[in-house]
């Protein structure tokens, strides 16, 4: 449809120089120059308007892939690299809500709804793991139709994060796939009451997916004459173990599940000891332990 316009439009031209030619022979040449130019003027108004109405098509086009139930279109155009919005709803799955295979394009940004209202002093947490040829992902969250960015150039395959609620509202969280290449994510998002552990954490949650033992050594971000006493929280069932009062501790869990690890040194201070942990899992009967590392920020 657009070709055939333009093509009509040169036509259009093309005629008028045919008239041109005609009339020079008739009437001389300065009636020629204007009856010309008239024609031109008119003929690439037509051009004109024909290129305008085409860009509005396109730009009409590119708004509709921006647009969001949960966040203003202008407010979206602000957010670097989004080319596509799509937003999705979590069912609930036992006071989680759990997604599977969510495939994200390149430049798409899909916003996850679950249709809780955060009620103050709750918290939202997202745990995704994402999986593709190339990672690199931000993750924030919209609240009351306003953007918060919290992290961004992500390129780890799991990720974990928590937002309370200072006062009641619905968040959605959001993942933009700032990639070359399509990512896939699996994940899920739980709502549970505010505490300190959670107030304190943000990122800091593990998630285990079958029984480990681990191996903490928090020498390097604390002084063992300084603890008090070291916790692990299981999210799950909202229980606090103490497991020692040094920095270097052994623990063996039995559950999969999201937990955290933490000491309180006598001073009251708290220290999360994520990135001191090392977690060794059996690979099955005689075969050994195989021992995996998180990565340190």
């Amino acid at each position: 449809m657009r070709t055939s316009k333009l093509a009509e439009a040169m036509n259009y031209l093309d005629d008028d120089l045919l008239l041109a030619s005609e009339t020079y022979d008739n009437k001389g040449g300065h009636d020629v120059r204007q009856a010309w130019m008239k024609r031109v003027g008119i003929g690439l108004a037509a051009s004109v308007a024909i290129v305008i109405v085409i860009f509005g098509a396109v730009n009409l086009k590119q708004d509709s892939n921006l647009k969001s139930d949960w966040i203003a279109l202008e407010d979206v155009k602000q957010i670097p690299d989004v080319e596509k919005v799509t937003d999705l709803t979590i069912a609930s799955d036992n006071d989680a809500y759990s997604f599977e295979s969510v495939k994200i394009a390149s430049g798409e940004m899909v916003i996850l709804n679950t249709g809780v209202v955060l009620e103050e002093d709750e918290e939202s947490t997202f745990l995704g793991h994402f999986t593709g040829d190339d990672i690199c992902y931000t993750v924030g969250y919209i609240c009351d139709g306003a953007y918060t960015e919290v992290q961004n150039s992500v390129t780890d395959e799991d990720y974990s994060g928590g937002v309370s609620a200072d006062q009641a509202g619905e968040v959605c969280w959001c993942v933009l796939n700032t990639s070359s290449s399509e990512v896939i994510m699996d994940g899920s998002i739980r709502i549970a009451a505010n505490d300190l552990v959670f107030r304190d954490y943000g990122e800091g949650f593990i998630t285990l997916n079958e029984a480990c033992t681990l191996v903490i050594d928090a020498s390097a971000a604390v002084l063992n004459s300084s603890i008090q006493s070291v916790y692990l929280y299981d999210y799950d069932t909202k229980q606090e173990t103490e497991i020692g009062n040094s920095t270097k501790i052994t623990c063996k869990v039995s559950e999969p599940g999201v937990y955290v690890i933490y000491a309180v040194t006598k001073d009251g201070e708290v220290v999360n000891l994520k990135n001191y942990v090392t977690i060794e899992t059996e690979t099955g009967e005689g075969s050994g332990i195989t021992t995996l590392h998180f990565k340190r920020n």
